[in-house]
């Protein structure tokens, strides 16, 4: 040895460093990679504060090997003291072998490092256990003559010795040879990153700090799991004791944070070369960066270089793809380095997003285009952007950040240009802003109509039919998607599709389902032709809405399932908990709730999809007899659907929940009032709102026991929708119809109205729009069933028994007692406890007159039938109107016409049986 052989060693530099922290972390995913490394060479690069000295302090400290430490610096880059360094760090694990290098190199003749590296590894060889040789910050050295040397010795080492070279960068050995040859493993800054359990225990455990579940993540996703840059950020949490005030330094936490700043431009910034430094700030305006780009901003043509330096350097650089084409800078690193670009050249900044914007275009990145446009204050070329991009925009479904960039540009810019305006109308209509909407769409289409612009007024008038389906107008939706398409160029394939669905769904709303269903499969090939993705997912959705109507509930439910795993709308959680609701299936309705319920989050500008969630929160909570919840939720329902410019048909169905509620509670007077705030005319309204209207109608008529006027109205809406094909309806109709007609004394017309709705509901598995109208209903099912036991076999029905049966069953379930576990003995005995007015109160409750029309018929006061009512709960062990109903039916206390053994529908054609049906 020559140079360096008098140098004095620094003892300390052979040590293992302690860690700073009082905890580590223990990182079992990355200690097993190591153990099971049996290979030369070990090699750990990141950096600097990924933890990777302090990950092999604490894999050494468990693994059951000799270990010799030499930590380096700058100074380490002369051959001989950089050997003389190694040398004495193997000292303890083969003293002879040192000692003779030693020996050797006092000699007249300087000792080649050939001949020492021989002499070591001879020596190495003859060791009887696993040695581990650790070089830690090797990014210092420099000298090409050492990089040979280690080369050297990795090639020749023994098996049970490994080298561990840790490193900030990837050092110039020949590690693609040694991969090749599987002769090393390697640890880099991806693996080294903390994942977010490992720092959820960093933070908790180590810095001590009281934070939530969603304060650690997002901390950990400012950081990019950077060890140093999350305990930057615990030591300033740690100055504040009140949790809202470490909320607010965690936010506010960057990269020009003093301790971060300070960290990074001494372990950093000051150790890159001016060319890099100015790469770094050319680049740091961009979030996503590829070398195309980077040559675009620096006007360089060296991107792909000084990329490919930087990952290998580790300079806080990510790839985002496996083809490394994609970068990012960690965040941190990056605030920092804009930082130091408006602090050192702010005159560059509007230029360098001016170059990124028109690099963006060329290669159709369209929205970075136009953020980039903003950024540098080009308002005239943002606009244009928009403009131009206005249709690739909307068919991404990017309303709301157009929406943004409208608010960005001065106000006569956009109404200065009628397709800003239309974009401007659209956006608005997206988040319920009718008279924004309204302004906006009405000055585009005045200058598109003086332009004489035929194409762009077609779209004008798609745009006014969806507005009009917001509100729940089909009649209007229809006529402007008519003139939509009157107006439209045969070749606008991609709007037509749109208009074809529009109109659709407006006959879906008028209740014509088989016209709607023709037009939807139109507009759904269209919207495959053109690959609107979108609109094909919402045609879909409308034609399995119109089987819902139909009531081919599995068939929609099967539907909407596949829907959803594509995907499609959000509206499709709400309309499958419906379905399973309906079935009284409450264990999935709530599975599928919780969906639905995470999707509010996302839909909080979309009141359709609100309305939508309240009104299914309330028949949820009905179903599961949590009563308290079923007003207030309706009532959110009902603001929701007043932002909605209000939504006609949500309003009306809204209303008859409530009518419907209150008159099962026995609330006739609150149902009365409820039902007087929907006020509409009847020749305004379409079939569905009338429909719902004539049923809100119907129940409090039969409440108050006058079906005169109801009964008519109702059999009108019921041949309308046979007619129309729309089931469901037919069978809510058919219902009510029953219990009006049973309300009128017309009991065979009561009961073949209602076999017929249990024919049409059973192949659905319709429950709860039986289980809803509560006690009228079950007794007309439990009348119907006494009666249906005296059938002969000849005597056939239209649905099964054990149709019935489910539904019975599931009335009861809600009453205290089944109907099958009282012995008749029971019975007797009871019968003898009721008084003779009690009977005549039981059997009029049991019509399901309200308190006040049981008052008027027994001419007694609301307060004597209330008493008479609490009699009757006592005497039957009873709390309610349903379960006293219910339990009179079982032990016989409500019986009539027991000497009517005829059966009560004759054999007929479904045909004459929609003409007959209703009659006596």
């Amino acid at each position: 040895m020559e140079r360096g052989s008098n140098h004095p060693l620094l003892v300390t530099k052979l040590t293992i460093p302690s860690t700073a922290l009082k905890t580590i972390i223990p990182r079992m995913r990355l200690l097993y990679r190591l153990d099971a490394a049996q290979l030369p060479l070990i090699l750990v690069t990141a950096p600097a504060g990924f933890g990777k000295t302090t990950l092999i302090s604490q894999w050494i400290g468990q693994y059951e090997a000799e270990t010799a430490w030499l930590s380096l610096d700058d100074g380490d880059n002369d051959l001989f003291l950089f050997w003389r360094y190694v040398l004495k760090a193997l000292e303890g694990l083969c003293p002879a072998t040192i000692a003779q290098i030693e020996e050797q190199s006092q000699t007249v003749e300087p000792i080649s490092i050939e001949t020492l590296l021989t002499a070591l590894i001879n020596g190495l060889m003859t060791l009887q256990y696993e040695v581990q040789l650790v070089l830690d910050n090797y990014h210092h050295i420099s000298n090409p003559a050492i990089h040979q040397a280690i080369t050297f010795l990795l090639e020749y080492l023994p098996l049970h010795v490994h080298l561990v070279i840790i490193a900030r960068q990837e050092p110039p050995l020949p590690l693609a040879r040694f991969r090749v040859r599987g002769q090393m493993v390697e640890l880099r800054a991806p693996e080294l990153r903390f994942t977010l359990d490992e720092a959820a225990t960093f933070l908790l455990e180590a810095m001590r700090l009281r934070l939530r579940k969603e304060d650690i993540a997002e901390l950990y996703d400012l950081t990019d799991g950077w060890i140093a840059g999350l305990q930057l950020a615990a030591l300033s949490l740690q100055e504040h004791e009140e949790l809202p005030a470490m909320v607010n330094t965690m936010r506010a936490f960057s990269g020009t944070h003093c301790h971060v700043q300070h960290y990074l431009t001494e372990e950093v910034w000051t150790h890159l070369s001016p060319e890099m430094q100015h790469f770094l700030l050319s680049t740091s305006i961009l979030d996503n960066l590829n070398a195309s780009l980077c040559d675009s901003l620096t006007e360089q043509t060296n991107g792909r270089e000084n990329l490919e330096w930087l990952e290998r350097a580790g300079i806080f650089l990510l790839a985002l793809d496996y083809q490394k084409c994609w970068y990012r800078y960690d965040r941190l690193f990056r605030d920092l380095l804009r930082y130091y670009l408006e602090q050192q050249y702010p005159e560059r900044i509007p230029l360098l997003h001016q170059r990124a914007s028109w690099w963006f275009e060329q290669n159709g990145f369209i929205v970075d285009a136009i953020k980039h446009a903003f950024s540098a204050t080009d308002l005239e070329r943002a606009s244009g952007l928009i403009e131009q991009f206005a249709w690739s925009l909307l068919q991404l479904e990017e309303s709301t950040l157009v929406a943004t960039w409208l608010m960005l540009l001065p106000g006569h810019i956009v109404t200065e240009r009628p397709l800003l305006s239309f974009l401007s109308a659209w956006t608005n209509l997206t988040v319920t802003r009718f008279a924004e909407y309204e302004q906006a769409i009405l000055l585009a289409e005045q200058i598109w109509r003086a332009e004489d612009n035929m194409a762009m007024l077609s779209r004008v008038f798609d745009l006014r039919a969806c507005a009009a389906l917001l509100c729940g107008n089909g009649l209007q939706a229809i006529d402007y998607a008519q003139q939509a398409l009157a107006l439209l160029p045969e070749n606008e394939v991609y709007v037509r599709s749109r208009v074809f669905v529009a109109l659709g769904a407006g006959h879906i709303l008028t209740g014509e389902l088989s016209i709607a269903q023709a037009t939807l499969a139109a507009g759904y090939h269209l919207s495959q032709q053109s690959h609107n993705h979108v609109t094909q997912l919402r045609a879909a959705t409308h034609l399995a809405d119109i089987q819902l109507r139909q009531g081919h509930l599995h068939e929609a439910a099967q539907k909407y399932r596949r829907l959803l795993q594509n995907g499609s709308e959000k509206l499709l959680d709400y309309k499958i908990v419906d379905l399973y609701r309906e079935w009284n299936d409450s264990s999935n309705a709530m599975a599928y709730w919780q969906q639905a319920m995470q999707m509010i989050k996302c839909t909080s500008r979309e009141e359709d999809a609100i309305v939508d969630a309240y009104i299914i929160a309330a028949r949820l909570a009905w179903l599961r007899a949590e009563y308290d919840q079923v007003l207030p939720f309706l009532e959110q329902a009902e603001q929701s659907a007043h932002r909605l410019g209000g939504h006609r048909v949500f309003l009306i169905q809204i209303v008859a929940y409530r009518v419907q509620y209150l008159l099962m509670q026995g609330d006739l007077a609150a149902a009365q009032q409820i039902g007087s705030r929907y006020a509409i005319q009847q020749a305004r309204q379409e079939p569905y709102e009338a429909e719902t209207t004539s049923l809100l109608q119907a129940r409090i008529a039969i409440a108050q026991g006058a079906t005169t006027q109801t009964i008519p109205a109702l059999e009108e809406m019921v041949d309308l929708a046979c007619k129309q094909g729309r089931t469901s309806s037919e069978i809510l109709l058919l219902i009510v119809l029953a219990l009006a007609l049973r309300a009128h004394r017309k009991i065979e017309a009561a009961m073949r109205a209602l076999e017929r709705a249990l024919t049409l509901a059973e192949p659905g598995g319709y429950k709860r729009i039986f289980l809803d109208e509560g006690t009228p209903v079950l007794s007309l099912l439990t009348e119907y069933h006494n009666r249906n036991h005296r059938r002969t076999i000849q005597d056939l029905h239209t649905f099964s028994s054990s149709y019935m049966r489910s539904l019975l069953a599931a009335f009861t379930a809600k009453a205290q007692v089944a109907i099958w576990t009282l012995a008749p003995e029971r019975g007797e005995i009871l019968i003898e406890k009721l008084s003779e007015r009690e009977q005549e109160v039981l059997g009029l409750i049991a019509e399901g007159l309200s308190n006040q029309v049981v008052a008027q018929r027994l001419v007694v006061t609301v307060s004597t039938v209330k008493t008479h009512l609490n009699n009757i709960y006592t005497k039957l062990n009873v709390h309610t109107r349903l379960q006293a109903v219910t339990k009179a039916y079982d032990i016989g206390l409500l019986r009539r016409y027991d000497g009517d053994t005829e059966p009560f529908i004759r054999p007929v054609t479904p045909e004459k049986a929609q003409k007959s049906l209703l009659h006596e």
